[in-house]
């Protein structure tokens, strides 16, 4: 297991240590993405601690993504190997064969994502494994799993000036390989028209160019990623703002700030159509008689420089 030091260097000043700060428990690193719930991705945390058939093994966290997947993570606060494959494993097959007890925590959410659209009926599992520390040849496996599975090593830096959380994405090592597909459709035009008003996709892809534009023009280090029900504007594993479907025909525009930022930018004349607390963003629907991006570009500043520092 490595130990991480980064260094600050102060403009004309020596370079300082910010040692690693290992977290002393699975449980306080639970509270920590808990509390942190960007670290997690796309994710709406359904609940903790959760009993799988046998009652004897428990998952850390349940999640649904904004595709409507259910997502299961898995923390370990020590090196993980090969050995957490069937411990995993168990938990997805839980988790595919008891959809209703997945839905019943579901619909006990205070701040439901009312953008996400969850097929009950058939169920999509993905693995989460988070851990100061992973073996790189477990990377090897995921060919021969029917599910999609990630491998993320955390590590918290701390200094005077705050802290800073590293996510490292495990791959596999053997370069040139290319992975099999889990069965996740392409998000094309065709795909949005198959269960969006023909009028609300050609408003999505209008905004999606001039949030590209945008994006472009002010060199945010922003990457465009399509998903079931939004488009994403993404710094690494971080989702600035995005193009939400709020229905079948309704639009709206997403912003991860603070509530107090989202109502002291809301454009004059429009309304805040909801605060997520739990995921920290701002969602304001967009007229399709008229959308437009520029009356949120304060917003859209703000959303970036929480991001990837920008002002």
């Amino acid at each position: 297991m490595t130990k991480t030091t980064l260094y600050w260097k102060p403009k004309g000043k020596k370079p300082r240590a910010l040692p690693e700060q290992p977290f002393a428990t699975e449980e306080e690193l639970e509270d920590y993405l808990c509390k942190n719930e960007e670290l997690l991705g796309d994710v709406s945390v359904i609940g903790r601690q959760i009993r799988t058939g046998t009652g004897l093994e428990r998952i850390d966290i349940l999640g649904i993504d904004a595709d409507g997947d259910v997502v299961i993570f898995e923390l370990k606060n020590e090196p993980v190997d090969e050995e957490i494959l069937s411990q995993v494993l168990a938990y997805a097959i839980w988790a595919e064969t008891n959809p209703d007890s997945i839905k019943a925590l579901f619909l006990q959410l205070k701040d439901q994502p009312e953008d996400v659209e969850i097929d009950w009926g058939s169920l999509n599992v993905r693995i989460v494994v988070i851990a100061p520390s992973i073996r790189r040849g477990i990377a090897r496996f995921r060919d021969k799993i029917n599910y999609e599975f990630e491998l993320l090593e955390i590590k918290r830096i701390q200094g005077n000036l705050g802290e800073i959380v590293v996510l490292n994405v495990i791959e596999e090592e053997e370069v040139g390989k290319i992975r099999p597909a889990k069965g996740k459709p392409d998000y094309t035009r065709d795909f949005y028209l198959k269960y969006r008003n023909p009028v609300s996709v050609d408003v999505f892809y209008r905004l999606v160019r001039e949030v590209e534009t945008l994006v472009k023009k002010r060199q945010w280090n922003l990457n465009t990623s399509f998903n079931r029900n939004y488009c994403g504007f993404k710094s690494g594993f971080f989702r600035a703002f995005r193009i939400a479907w709020l229905g079948s025909r309704s639009l709206g525009l997403g912003f991860k700030v603070d509530e107090k930022t989202a109502r002291t930018f809301t454009p004059k004349g429009k309304t805040l159509h909801r605060y997520r607390r739990g995921s920290k963003e701002a969602i304001y629907q967009i007229d399709l008689g008229s959308p437009s991006i520029k009356p949120y570009l304060r917003l859209f500043e703000a959303a970036c420089a929480n991001i990837v520092g920008d002002s």
